[in-house]
């Protein structure tokens, strides 16, 4: 099966699970909701969502495993969830028995690694389903470390920057290009990251909750650079608004763990518009995706979370440094660090701009109680808002 035959097959199944998805954001109830083991939300969409793509993925590429976000568990233990998400598959499955819908998700449970296999988040940005906002079903095929294809549903997003239509597709194809597809029209086309050079003309788009990430280091990082204000959403969104050229910029900032659910589609497709995707930190990756993850090409897996950024572009007379401070055990309030924003000058060892790169801030860990002091990890390069380090050591 070729590239365009599984680009074909992801458009096809993330375009049913953009329907159902975004019907049942419109009638969910306070009682659908569940809460995970790490207490983060999961509803009868998060459910009927892996449940139909892996049912539809199993009858059009049989034997393919899958790496999902969901297993079948609560539903087990739940009867009522069971059944709502048993009849939430049967509208689009007519014949489809609940144990076969069980089943279904006990399939995504692929370790990933080698091989061949789809990586699925059924429901990407659960908290801005809730708040009837953004969120993303997230479907891509990694094939021996390289993502082959790539779709990103976007059912509340709008087509083009507002007024809208709601609810687009992000596709990409590895050497392809990438492409927004109007849910409504089904009309499909090309699109390319910014091209913009001033930072003073460019806006950047962060998650929309501040734990997430931390609103205060992009802030002064931005402000360094005059850029315009950020946009907030939650999910993958965030990659398609960078790859449409809609944001010049992903920055995330944080120390959270990151699944391969919640990485590969979206920086497929923003590298096929045309930019740059580095994850970094591999052990800040959940466990259960390291596997996964080892081998994913175009990836340095030294650091948190995705900063992506398009390219190719100019470049700053500097780059930005982020530097890290404890506060001591008996300061006030609870001991947290500090980000602080410093531009460098560049050294005998810039050689000019390294087009469309963005990589992370390597925050170093601190334990509790030590003395004061500040830490400083790898400089942060941003395309075109930095240059290429090509010193010793860097």
């Amino acid at each position: 099966m070729d590239l365009l035959e599984l680009r074909a097959i992801a458009r096809e199944v993330v375009v049913q699970a953009c329907e159902l998805t975004a019907d049942l954001q419109k009638r969910l109830l306070s009682a659908e909701i569940r809460a995970k083991s790490d207490l983060s939300p999961v509803t009868v969409a998060d459910f009927a969502s892996q449940a139909l793509i892996t049912l539809l993925l199993a009858a059009r590429c049989p034997g393919l495993p899958l790496v999902g976000e969901e297993d079948a568990r609560a539903p087990r233990e739940d009867a009522a969830l069971a059944a709502k998400v048993h009849e939430s598959v049967q509208k689009f499955i007519p014949e489809v028995t609940l144990e076969q819908v069980l089943e279904a998700l006990d399939k995504g449970s692929h370790p990933g690694g080698e091989g061949r296999f789809w990586v699925l988040d059924p429901i990407d940005g659960t908290k801005g389903f809730l708040r009837k906002d953004q969120f993303a079903v997230c479907l891509c095929m990694i094939d021996n470390g390289k993502v082959l294809v790539a779709a990103l549903g976007c059912p509340s997003l709008p087509v083009d920057p507002p007024p809208a239509e709601l609810g687009c597709v992000f596709l990409a194809a590895r050497g392809q290009g990438a492409t927004q597809l109007d849910l409504a029209s089904g009309r499909e086309r090309a699109i390319h990251v910014s091209e913009a050079v001033d930072p003073s003309s460019c806006s950047y788009v962060e998650s929309m909750e501040s734990g997430h990430s931390s609103h205060g280091a992009h802030a002064r990082i931005a402000g360094r650079l005059h850029m315009l204000p950020p946009i907030r959403m939650d999910s993958q969104c965030k990659f398609g608004v960078v790859a449409r050229g809609q944001a010049s910029l992903y920055l995330r900032c944080s120390d959270r763990d990151q699944q391969i659910w919640d990485i590969a589609a979206g920086a497929m497709i923003v590298e096929e518009a045309g930019g740059k995707a580095e994850v970094t930190r591999k052990s800040e990756l959940g466990r259960s995706s390291e596997k996964a993850l080892s081998n994913l090409a175009g990836h340095r897996l030294t650091g948190p979370a995705p900063v992506l950024l398009p390219g190719p572009h100019g470049g700053l007379c500097g780059r930005l440094r982020v530097q890290r401070t404890h506060t001591p055990s008996g300061g006030r309030g609870r001991d947290r660090g500090r980000d602080r924003v410093m531009e460098k000058k560049p050294s005998a060892g810039f050689q000019g701009v390294q087009p469309g790169v963005a990589s992370e801030f390597n925050l170093q860990q601190f334990s509790r109680g030590a003395p004061r002091r500040v830490l400083t990890g790898r400089s942060l390069e941003l395309g075109f808002l930095a240059l290429q380090d090509t010193s010793p050591g860097a």
